[in-house]
């Protein structure tokens, strides 16, 4: 369960870095991202 939980907040994170990269170079997303669970 801890690892699940883990390994979530580092997508979340990788998701954040991937989103601010794209910012950086002006491309603007909006909707980013969609959580299931």
């Amino acid at each position: 369960m801890m690892a699940n939980s883990i390994l979530k907040i580092y997508a979340d994170f990788e998701n954040e870095i991937h989103d601010m990269d794209q910012l950086a170079n002006g491309r603007i997303h909006f909707g980013i991202t969609n959580y299931v669970g």
